[in-house]
């Protein structure tokens, strides 16, 4: 494999270039096509079963992701509700109807929703909230306490201090959130007036970052490339090989990012990262090479090549293929996006150890002679600073192993209780500064309004509840009405084949039935749109079907529509006040949310048409009463609403949870409450619940994520001890090379937990790259001083490890700490993540490195579990 590949590269350096050169360009021709896919839920699988029933509840109850736009002019009295700023908004939302991607016909909106009021004894009455602005300030605030009064709008649209006002914008897709928010942002420019627009929601925040996301990409990826340049440059003083190292690490991201779309793999969060991963691996092993050559060199770059090369070839061959094993085990992680960061990410390092092996060589030797004219001895005897620190870690290490060693097991420990202190979480949100537009008007709207945040919970009526008794039961009844009772059973007989749900065979059978009432021979579907929502039929027959026969096949409908009330849970009073008690419950618990279900629109109906009686703002008692609120609110502008809360047969309920926070730790605190309380609270009829929206599918893969990140690093782990032990031909030896990689891993989540900070995705993730670069640096070191000790002693092969060896060792870690601390400054959180944690896993790795393993080389070298050689 050497003379394959160094040796070859040595002797045909044009070649070389020539090859890599095509195949760089090669894989540029991709580039234009990637594919972007910032969604979280992609972060599962589309078969995952929460993903599944999260679209399936969507389908089914019609509900759509959202954009939040908070309004908000605190300077005046009267807040937004004044003559001035209501025009505006109204204005504002007549524009917002006509963008391409908004569902206009659902928007929560001062002048698209209705007032409720009573119109005498059983009548109701609808009128638009807002239908042209006020004209005076008696017409703003009569609008202000009109909004306060309707079910849909307390809380949600008016603020708690009711002098703000939010707007609900559903949109047909979530990917198109940035474009929408972009074009109402421009209106709200034209009107430049005095109010403050805040625009949020997870839509917004995650189609914003994956456009923000190839903007930082372009500048912190460059700035973070620049800086390790000028360190590299600043510690050999030779230009071209600077740009050397920089080249191949830029080519080692071209290749394996051109590899990526060719696949046809979606650049996701975290696959957006791969070139920040692969770049340090690339700059890691460049540096090394460089940095022997300029220890070594003696004037016959040939001669000193092959001698550096095959002096690194073995270690750094272990070192790559370790920390592709590291990314690797990400494939053992149940998320798709992890994975295929993972996989890519592997492949990228090893085109990176190609790459050394073969286009850094192959560019020494092409280099004008004056360009190594100063490499040598006498640049190397400036190199001071470095070797006089070394020199004190030396003599720290084993003259005082002692307290080195109980040092690190005092950090141990610390870091063990930051380890226990962590907590699992993730918020799209918060994947921006504070002090970005979205975060703040995450938290404006999330202060002053019911919240941004929606997880669904559906009730529906329990399948498995139906026992063949009851099916044997209705077809008795129906048969007793001769031959069209016959005509009836034959026809549920062949729905029931085609469909199991017995609320969708009934819902058919009676659609069935009511063509045959009206003379009809069209057949239905158990799908079918003619559901018969509001359990009305034509009392009146076809001409050409007698009143006796319209009379039986009236009978039969009426014992279908009987077996169908037990699974109509929406209108059984029992059902709704058992609701009741659940929102109840939750606010009694002290969770900041607001639930919206049917009970508070029934309730609401139920008064008016009790000509506003208060007394009357309940639940009725029966399901005729029920039926009528229902049957009233569809003489609203807004009775589409109705049917993102319940099914049109009346068989299942949404429940939506309004939250101010989208963290995990508080969505899964809610969902727990609520499954604790139906658990212990059976409701009055046998239901089966389920989970959707995304907060909720946040939950889902931040749990994969923890158990999938263990696995994979516990393999990984294994995997490279057993490769180490093969490497150095000794158990102990391989033990003794995981220390840094050890230290690194416990030390960053410990760090973590105790300076408060969520473990979410970067993080987890992280703890892979720290298992290739931490064991990096101890396999340099460990063959450097094994190699040494075979005809040396232990000082003199300590002693030679903590010169050369081990200021390449340092300057990697430096140039790779300092060099990524331009994404410090990146307004992304994840890219701030992984810039200070490059920096944490660098000091630490190598300061276990040149401390805690020659402690603990020293302190066991007598013993026999090390041996000298």
């Amino acid at each position: 494999m050497y003379n394959n590949t160094v040796a070859a590269s040595i002797r045909n350096p044009r070649q070389v270039f020539w090859l890599v050169g095509m195949i760089t360009l090669l894989l540029c021709i991709p580039f234009p096509f990637v594919e972007v896919d910032v969604d979280p839920e992609a972060m599962l699988s589309e078969n995952e079963p929460v993903r599944v029933y999260h679209n399936e509840v969507k389908q089914q109850m019609g509900l759509s992701d959202i954009i939040f736009m908070g309004v908000t002019l605190d300077q005046h009295d009267d807040g937004v509700f004044n003559v001035s700023s209501l025009g505006r908004i109204h204005e504002l939302t007549s524009h917002i109807l006509q963008v391409e991607g908004v569902i206009s016909h659902n928007i929560l909106s001062l002048s698209n929703v209705d007032t409720i009021q009573p119109a005498g004894p059983g009548a109701i009455s609808f009128s638009r909230l807002m239908p042209s602005p006020p004209t005076t300030r008696e017409e703003a605030l009569a609008i202000r306490e009109r909004s306060a009064d309707n079910p849909f709008l307390l809380n949600n649209q008016i603020s708690k201090d009711g002098k703000a006002l939010a707007i609900y914008i559903p949109i047909t897709a979530k990917d198109q959130s940035w474009r929408i928010s972009n074009e109402i942002e421009a209106k709200i420019k034209q009107l430049n007036g005095p109010e403050n627009y805040h625009i949020a929601g997870l839509p917004v925040a995650q189609d914003t970052f994956g456009v923000q996301m190839f903007i930082q990409m372009a500048i912190s990826a460059p700035a973070a490339m620049a800086l390790i340049g000028i360190l590299i440059f600043l510690f050999f003083r030779q230009i071209h090989l600077t740009f050397s190292a920089l080249g191949i690490a830029m080519a080692s991201v071209i290749i394996t990012m051109g590899l990526f779309i060719a696949s046809g793999s979606t650049l996701h969060i975290m696959s957006s990262m791969i070139p920040i991963f692969i770049m340090p691996v690339a700059v890691l092993d460049a540096v090394h090479v460089i940095s022997k050559f300029y220890d070594e060199y003696n004037g016959n770059r040939e001669e000193t090549l092959n001698k550096v090369m095959r002096g690194l070839w073995k270690p750094m061959l272990y070192t790559s293929v370790t920390s592709s094993i590291g990314f690797m085990s990400l494939l053992l992680a149940p998320i798709p996006p992890v994975q295929v960061f993972g996989f890519f990410t592997g492949i990228g390092i090893l085109v990176a150890w190609i790459l050394t092996m073969t286009l850094l060589p192959a560019i020494i030797m092409r280099l004008p002679e004056h360009a190594l004219a100063s490499f040598g001895q006498k640049a190397k005897a400036k190199d001071t600073q470095i070797s006089s620190a070394l020199k004190t870690l030396s003599q720290a290490s084993t003259k005082g192993r002692y307290a080195v060693l109980g040092t690190a097991l005092i950090f141990i420990a610390i870091s063990i209780f930051g380890i226990n202190s962590l907590v699992v979480n993730d918020n799209p949100t918060k994947w921006f500064e504070k002090e970005h537009p979205i975060r703040a008007a995450d938290t404006l709207i999330n202060d002053r309004f019911a919240g941004s945040y929606m997880v669904y919970l559906n009730i529906g009526h329990n399948d498995s509840d139906v026992s063949p008794g009851d099916t044997n039961e209705l077809i008795q009844k129906i048969t007793a009405y001769g031959p069209q009772g016959k005509l009836t059973n034959d026809k549920l007989a062949d729905l029931t084949a085609q469909e199991n749900d017995p609320v969708k065979r009934l819902n058919a059978t009676r659609t069935w039935v009511t063509q045959q009432m009206q003379g009809q021979n069209e057949s239905s579907s158990p799908n079918s749109d003619d559901d018969l929502s509001f359990d009305v039929v034509d009392d009146t027959p076809a001409s050409d079907v007698t009143e006796d026969t319209f009379a039986i096949w009236s009978n039969i409908d009426g014992i279908l529509a009987t077996a169908m009330q037990r699974f109509q849970i929406t209108k059984d009073p029992a059902m709704i006040r058992w609701t009741d008690q659940l929102a109840e419950h939750i606010q009694q618990s002290g969770f900041q949310t607001k639930i919206n279900g049917p009970s508070d629109l029934i309730k609401k109906i139920n008064k008016e048409l009790h000509e506003g009686n208060t007394t009357k703002y309940t639940v009725p008692d029966s399901r005729e009463g029920i039926m009528e609120t229902y049957l009233s609110f569809q003489s609203s502008h807004d009775m589409h609403r109705l049917w993102h809360i319940i099914t049109r047969d009346y068989s299942s309920m949404t429940l939506s949870f309004q939250l101010n926070s989208g963290d995990n730790v508080d969505v899964d605190a809610l969902t727990s409450s609520v499954d604790t309380w139906i658990e212990n609270n059976p409701p009055p009829q046998a239901i089966k619940t389920g989970w959707s929206g995304l907060s909720y599918i946040n939950i889902t893969w931040q749990q994969k994520m923890v158990s999938g990140m263990a696995s994979a690093l516990g393999g990984s782990a294994l995997v490279i001890l057993l490769m180490m032990t093969f490497l150095f031909r000794s158990f102990w030896w391989a033990v003794i090379s995981m220390v840094p990689l050890s230290m690194s891993i416990v030390m960053i989540y410990g760090m973590t937990g105790l300076i408060g900070k969520d473990y979410d995705m970067p993080i987890a993730i992280i703890s892979a790259l720290a298992l290739g670069l931490s064991i990096d640096f101890a396999i340099h070191f460990i063959v450097q001083y094994r190699e040494k000790l075979e005809q040396h002693s232990f000082a003199e092969a300590i002693d030679y490890v903590f010169h050369a060896p081990a200021q390449a060792i340092s300057r990697n870690a430096i140039v790779i700490a300092i060099g990524f601390s331009p994404l410090l400054l990146a307004p992304l959180v994840p890219y701030q993540t992984v810039g200070w944690l490059m920096m944490s896993i660098m000091s630490v790795s190598a300061l276990a490195t040149f401390l805690i393993m020659p402690a603990i080389i020293s302190l066991f070298r007598p013993k026999s579990i090390i041996a000298e050689r």
